[in-house]
């Protein structure tokens, strides 16, 4: 609109229209990639920002053989929890309003790498060697899954041979066994251990009667 003077008249309102789009809104994960973890971690928080629209940013898991989310009562933080190792992707979603579009979908992905395990074996003490045949249990404990076994293999067969648990002295010298077992999908296999004993040779008697001369 424009006033009019002396010489001019007032001028004609012209109205003009023009759009106001609707804003875009991103959402943000802290920290940005998401760290590593290792199956057996604690339930842990998401961090996860969204736009102007107020709308609450919704979170799943697309992995739910992995991770599971889960919304805490009252405060509302979104926590994960680690089921199993794996690649746990997670779908980020924030709707729109009249204002402001909806944010576009987003994936984020981290790894849970599998858990360590460890073989405590308990070395077996010095033997002699004995006939009939020297035969002992082997001990060792594992704090991982029960599911594997631990395997106990001779490495000097002609000192000592293994059979399951047990172990046979078969030769007098150095016996050398060995524990190992296997991972599964959430444990990672154990690093092999190894115990040294001294089997010595055994001790032999001669019964050697009096002669009697007559």
């Amino acid at each position: 609109s424009q006033d009019g003077n002396a010489g001019y008249a007032v001028a004609t309102a012209v109205p003009r229209d023009f759009d106001i789009a609707q804003a875009s809104q991103t959402i943000v994960f802290i920290p940005d990639p998401l760290p590593t973890r290792t199956f057996g971690d604690l339930p842990f928080p998401l961090n996860v920002s969204g736009g102007g629209s107020g709308s609450i940013v919704e979170v799943i898991s697309t992995a739910t053989d992995v991770c599971n989310v889960e919304i805490v009562p009252v405060t509302l933080v979104k926590t994960v929890t680690l089921l199993n190792a794996g690649i746990c992707t997670l779908q980020a979603t924030q709707a729109g309003n009249v204002n402001y579009k909806p944010a576009p979908l987003l994936l984020k992905q981290f790894e849970a790498k599998q858990k360590s395990q460890t073989i405590t074996f308990t070395a077996p003490g010095n033997k002699t060697f004995i006939e009939p045949f020297l035969i002992f249990d082997l001990v060792a404990t594992s704090d991982g899954p029960n599911s594997t076994p631990i395997v106990f293999a001779s490495t000097t067969t002609g000192v000592c041979t293994v059979s399951g648990g047990k172990a046979t002295i078969v030769g007098a010298g150095s016996c050398a066994i060995t524990a190992d077992k296997a991972g599964d999908k959430n444990y990672a296999a154990a690093t092999q251990v190894k115990q040294t004993f001294t089997v010595a040779k055994g001790v032999q008697l001669i019964d050697f009667k009096q002669i009697i001369v007559t």
